[in-house]
């Protein structure tokens, strides 16, 4: 939510340069009446006090510049940068995959975060209704858990989903499956769940109605992006019948995200960023007192 306080506590200052980030993607809601005049003021107070636009996706800059009218504004993107050296095994691969009932044939197909509405893991436990070989895991919690269960128990699948809950090591979980699905919405800007996954090599699909996460992956070069659920469970089937095709989208997906989502190029890309930021209130600085002189 945009906080107009925030805005106007920053403009007391008027000697810095202030940056308006967006880190979630587009709202697919009505909006009440009382929302969209928060928002139109809100827009106001950014024309007029802020000096630079960021979106940590294209789909979240273009969204940011968009519903506030910033068009006016020098806008960025500035990528999550992702500590892959964190994501780091503390346990065996087997050992996890027989905590989690999966055995030697078994094809796991895993997500991981807040069990809520933007995620649509009931997409992913869809997926129950076909090939008995297929297990889904879940790795989290959240308000929607009773609701994917309730709906594995109804595909008479119950026993082929298993959730988590919030574990101390999700690397642990991740190296487990063998492929991942995130399946949000547009409303998820980044998904670094997805990322990491990618980062340790596991094949990922994505939805193509979710723009932010469309960004990281080449269709069929470096991971999937499914139209609907019919495609989803069409390109879970080739990737579970072909073990050749999971290994070589899981290492040029790794390679993918490991580059363009380093520390270092979010760094640099935030110090990109502070600069136009510093130069558009120079600038703003400049226009003021040539207003003000006599």
């Amino acid at each position: 939510m945009l906080e107009l306080s925030h805005i106007l506590a920053s403009a007391r200052c008027p000697d810095t340069a202030r940056v308006f980030t967006q880190r979630h993607g587009a709202h697919e809601l009505a909006e009440p009446a009382r929302k969209r005049i928060r928002r139109a003021l809100g827009g106001s107070l950014l024309r007029r006090y802020v000096h630079a636009v960021s979106g940590n996706t294209e789909h979240a800059m273009r969204y940011a510049v968009t519903r506030y009218g910033l068009h006016g504004v020098p806008a960025q993107v500035t990528y999550n940068g992702v500590d892959f050296s964190l994501l780091a095994p503390h346990r065996n691969r087997q050992e996890v995959r027989a905590e989690i009932g999966a055995g030697p044939g078994t094809i796991v197909i895993g997500s991981s975060g807040s069990f809520n509405s933007c995620k649509r893991f009931d997409r992913l436990v869809g997926l129950l209704a076909g090939p008995s070989t297929q297990e889904v895991v879940l790795v989290g919690d959240g308000r929607l858990r009773g609701a994917l269960q309730a709906q594995a128990e109804t595909l008479g699948a119950s026993r082929r989903l298993c959730v988590t809950g919030l574990v101390d090591n999700v690397a642990d979980y991740l190296q487990a499956m063998d492929i991942f699905v995130l399946p949000s919405s547009a409303d998820e800007s980044f998904g670094n769940s997805v990322v990491e996954a990618m980062g340790m090599g596991i094949p990922s699909i994505v939805f193509s109605d979710s723009p932010g996460l469309c960004e990281h992956i080449e269709h069929g070069e470096t991971g999937f992006i499914a139209q609907d659920q019919e495609e989803l469970a069409s390109l879970v089937a080739e990737l579970a019948a072909d073990p050749g095709l999971r290994s070589r989208l899981g290492l040029a997906g790794a390679k993918h995200v490991r580059s363009k989502y380093s520390l270092e190029h979010m760094h640099e890309s935030y110090r990109k960023l502070y600069e136009t930021a510093l130069a558009r209130r120079a600038a703003t600085q400049d226009e003021v007192d040539d207003d003000s002189t006599p």
